[in-house]
């Protein structure tokens, strides 16, 4: 990539990199190094023409069908989030319904 002056690396860390959590110790220091790792290559090398970004996939938390989903009112993977957070998973059909 440095030779072709151009480039894309992507890396997959996790969500729960971004906070500590009780019994998560090496799960958490090691998604939290792919993202800090991803923050120094992206500064080292984007001079170089090369991109370097990092994916955050998160938890979707299931949920029972229920006549509204039928009804086309939510999205067919429930809610997004984690730690706690019931975050709506936004797609057109939902926005649609709103």
């Amino acid at each position: 990539m440095i030779a072709q002056g151009a480039g894309k690396i992507v890396n997959v860390a996790a969500l729960g990199g971004t906070q500590g959590g009780a019994l998560m110790a090496a799960y958490v220091a090691s998604k939290s190094a792919v993202i800090r790792l991803t923050e120094s290559m992206a500064l080292e090398l984007r001079d170089k023409g090369i991109n370097v970004n990092c994916v955050l996939p998160s938890t979707i938390e299931p949920r029972r069908p229920t006549a509204r989903h039928a009804q086309g009112r939510f999205h067919a993977l429930g809610r997004a989030g984690g730690a706690g957070r019931r975050d709506p998973v936004f797609s057109p059909r939902m926005q649609r319904a709103r």
